[in-house]
């Protein structure tokens, strides 16, 4: 193959492939309705059934930390406590990025 007909094979295989990805672009931006409707896709839990079972998950979570603290003899873990050592933590980070940032400086 000489060089002007693979450059004009090139050029013709990548706008058919651009022209494919186009059409399915707009294919998707003009028809009706959306991708679940297409699919008749319904979720399996409802939004509020998700946070119950995220919140059931947390404290099971929660609830399995503080047993094998129970056995080391450490202290319960509260919402409250987590909810401090989080803030604690990026403030630590914080810190740690800032001091880093004017040790490049």
């Amino acid at each position: 193959m000489t060089a002007p007909a693979a450059v004009s094979f090139l050029v013709v295989s990548t706008a058919l492939v651009a022209l494919g990805f186009g059409a399915l672009f707009l294919l998707g931006l003009l028809w009706p309705g959306n991708g679940s409707a297409q699919l008749d896709w319904k979720p399996t839990r409802s939004a509020e059934q998700a946070a119950v079972d995220e919140i059931e998950d947390l404290q099971q979570m929660l609830n399995a930390t503080n047993e094998r603290r129970r056995r080391r003899g450490a202290p319960d873990l509260t919402e409250a406590s987590l909810e401090q050592q989080v803030v604690a933590d990026r403030i630590e980070l914080r810190r740690r990025i800032e001091a880093e940032r004017r040790t490049d400086a």
